[in-house]
C-alpha cells in the first residue's frame, strides 16, 4: 500500500477545479466517509458564503465546515487563514443579530434562533507544527466564539460549540482506514483500475464502488485473483 503520508494535497492526481474547491470537495468525502451516518451538503456556489463550506442537512444546522486550503510552497499559516474566517464573522454576526440583515443573509445558520450549532469544524491542508500550535488555534477559536457569545442573545449559543480542528496530519492519518479515497485522489491503484473505470460506466458510479463502507475495489480484487486461481488449477 503506499505511504500517503509522505504526500500534500498539492501532490493529487484528481484535478478538475482550484486548489481551493478541490479541498473542499476531498473534506466533504472524508467526512462522509468518517460519520457515514451524518448527511452533509457541501456548497457549491461560488463567492460569499457565510463562512459555511459544509454543513449538516438538518432544517437548523448542526455541523458548520470551513475548509481552507494551504499549499505546500505558501507562507500563510492556519491561524493566519482561521484570522480571516474570524474578521468575517466579526463583521456580520452582531450586526445581522441586531437586525441588520442587508447582505448579511448568508449568515443566518449562526443565530440561536436560525440554526442549532454543535459543532464548528475547522479543517486546513497545512501541516501542523507542533501540538502547542494546535492547542494554540484551538483555543483562539474556542474563545472567539465564547466572547461572540457574550454580545447578544442570538449569539449565546456559541459558547457551548465544540471546536473540530483538524490539519493535513490528521486527515492523511486516516488513509489506512479510507484507503479508496486516497488512491482515487493521489494514485497507487492496483492494476484493474481502467477496467473497473469501464465496468461501472462513470465516474460517479465508480466513486460509489471506492467509498462504500464495504469496500467492493477489494473484494472485486479479491474475486479477479480467485479466478486466475482456479484457472491455474484446471
Amino acid at each position: 500500500m503506499n505511504d500517503f503520508t509522505k504526500k500534500r494535497f498539492d501532490s493529487r492526481i484528481f484535478s478538475r477545479e482550484d486548489n481551493g474547491s478541490a479541498f473542499e470537495r476531498f473534506v466533504d468525502e472524508f467526512l462522509r466517509l468518517e460519520s457515514p451516518e451524518k448527511t452533509l451538503v457541501r456548497g457549491l456556489a461560488r463567492g460569499a458564503d457565510g463562512s459555511i463550506d459544509i454543513a449538516d442537512a438538518s432544517q437548523k444546522l448542526e455541523q458548520i465546515v470551513e475548509c481552507k486550503f494551504i499549499g505546500a510552497d505558501t507562507k500563510s499559516t492556519a491561524t493566519e487563514r482561521w484570522n480571516e474566517v474570524k474578521g468575517h464573522l466579526t463583521n456580520n454576526l452582531l450586526p445581522l443579530a441586531q437586525g441588520e440583515e442587508k447582505r448579511r443573509n448568508k449568515y443566518r445558520p449562526w443565530l440561536r434562533s436560525e440554526g442549532n450549532l454543535q459543532t464548528y469544524t475547522f479543517v486546513t491542508s497545512a501541516i501542523c507544527a507542533s501540538t502547542d500550535e494546535r492547542n494554540q488555534l484551538r483555543k483562539s477559536i474556542k474563545s472567539f466564539f465564547t466572547e461572540q457569545s457574550k454580545l447578544h442573545n442570538e449569539l449565546r449559543h456559541l459558547d457551548q460549540v465544540v471546536v473540530d480542528l483538524r490539519y493535513w496530519d490528521d486527515l492523511v492519518g486516516k488513509s489506512a482506514s479510507f484507503a479508496p479515497l486516497f488512491y482515487r485522489w493521489f494514485g497507487g491503484f492496483p492494476k484493474g483500475y481502467g477496467e473497473i473505470t469501464l465496468s461501472f460506466g462513470s465516474e460517479g458510479s465508480f466513486k460509489q464502488f471506492l467509498a462504500s463502507k464495504h469496500l467492493p475495489i477489494f473484494q472485486w480484487l479479491h474475486s479477479v485473483r480467485s479466478s486466475a486461481r482456479a484457472l491455474t488449477l484446471d
